[in-house]
């Protein structure tokens, strides 16, 4: 998540400055102290796609009060990235008022319905001003016990907002997948192909789990509707890595089975397993099985009932079993080319 957050004096001038509050501004963050924000704005003006929208936040941080609210710019070299400008008065040290802005890339909500824009914006907006502040305390001094507690702070903050990216995403696909279904072209490819697509996903990057895969290097292509495959095993993976334990490994394979002329497509975890009274409930929307809350701390998704809803509209098979010694498996069908 790319969160900036600049924070100026009573004359308007830079004082501190995230990383990332710079590089949107367009210099280093030692290049923006000391600057008129207005002046580090203006550098910015011709990118801007409505320049009525930046002169309208510079009055509204130009004043002697700063006017709080929110606003949004778009700047063209940046391939249309349309920025959210959070503005806030802050009170100083010696007593005279600054001000703070909160910078936070919302392109890709753009997509989504008005009602999961707003919502999102809602959840998201308190915890980009805790995850910036951190990365401001960070730079001054503090003792050791002191710096363990801010890092904590800083990483739950960016855990709690990639939960809330997670749950946006995932309802603005399971939103659109009941509204519209979903139509995908066949297509002819590799499976290894797909998979390893799938795993470039910065979504699925962990330091607590390992993927493994293990592939026979003799399969098939498969033909079906590639988008879709990918979708569902990265919700499928996604799922796994969710109620695996830390340190655990998750392991996705496949196998050909020749007499029906399908791939069957596995993903195992090593967690709990499903319990037998969850059994009709897997793939309902938000379902976590309650032996899995047990020992997971992970939020509920929708990636099952993602999984299995575009299964379906492949016009294949998606189903589950636990394992007789740990963990879960789920798997499904594609049809395998001639």
């Amino acid at each position: 998540m790319n969160i900036g957050l600049v924070v100026l004096d009573s004359d308007k001038k830079v004082v501190q400055c995230s990383d990332a509050g710079a590089s949107l501004l367009g210099v280093s963050s030692q290049q923006a102290l000391g600057q008129s924000i207005e002046h580090l704005l203006r550098q910015r003006a011709g990118d801007c796609v409505l320049p009525a929208d930046l002169h309208l936040l510079m009055r509204r941080i130009a004043g002697p009060d700063p006017e709080p609210g929110d606003l949004e710019v778009v700047f063209l070299q940046i391939n249309y990235r349309r920025l959210k400008v959070t503005v806030f008065p802050l009170t100083g040290d010696d007593g005279n008022d600054g001000a703070g802005l909160l910078f936070r890339d919302v392109t890709a909500d753009m997509e989504n319905d008005e009602f999961i824009d707003n919502l999102s914006h809602a959840l998201l907006n308190p915890i980009t001003s805790v995850i910036g502040y951190s990365e401001l305390l960070g730079k001054v001094r503090l003792d050791q016990n002191q710096r363990g507690w801010l890092e904590t702070i800083h990483t739950s903050g960016r855990r709690l907002a990639e939960l809330v990216e997670d749950v946006v995403e995932d309802v603005v696909e399971a939103t659109g997948l009941e509204r519209d279904g979903a139509q995908y072209a066949e297509e002819i490819f590799s499976l290894d192909s797909a998979i390893d697509e799938t795993l470039a996903d910065t979504n699925l990057l962990t330091t607590f789990h390992q993927i493994e895969v293990r592939m026979n290097p003799h399969l098939p292509k498969v033909k079906t509707g590639r988008a879709a495959l990918e979708s569902i095993l990265r919700n499928l993976l996604r799922n796994a890595l969710n109620h695996g334990p830390r340190g655990s490994t998750v392991t996705l394979s496949a196998r050909h089975e020749e007499q029906s002329g399908r791939l069957v497509i596995s993903v195992k975890d090593q967690g709990q397993g499903i319990a037998e009274s969850d059994a009709d409930l897997v793939f309902t929307p938000f379902f976590q099985s309650r032996q899995l809350a047990e020992s997971s701390d992970s939020a509920t998704s929708l990636c099952l009932y993602i999984a299995k809803s575009l299964v379906k509209n492949l016009g294949e098979e998606i189903w589950w079993e636990n394992d007789s010694h740990q963990g879960a498996t789920f798997h499904f069908s594609v049809a395998a080319a001639p």
